[in-house]
């Protein structure tokens, strides 16, 4: 789940513990189309903890991402204003 979003990284809840200092795949679908990119982890801790009610413990993870090809910058630009 994509919690917050910019030019320069995300911060992601997801279930999984992340290595920090390691690099990632980070892609998701917007507007029509996939945004990929390799990102380092800079964070990753338990968001809460699962039983059996919720399921799954999630973990919130900052990433920060590697060199953006011109086509990712231009369409995290793009989403980014049209939910402003």
């Amino acid at each position: 789940m994509l919690i917050d979003l910019s030019t320069q990284g995300a911060r992601v809840r997801h279930s999984g513990a992340l290595k920090l200092n390691s690099e990632i795949l980070f892609s998701f679908f917007c507007l029509g189309h996939r945004f990929a990119a390799m990102a380092h982890v800079e964070s990753c801790a338990v968001a809460f903890l699962g039983n059996a009610e919720t399921g799954a413990t999630m973990f919130e993870s900052r990433v920060v991402f590697n060199d953006l090809t011109h086509d990712a910058q231009e369409l995290i630009e793009r989403f980014l204003a049209s939910v402003e």
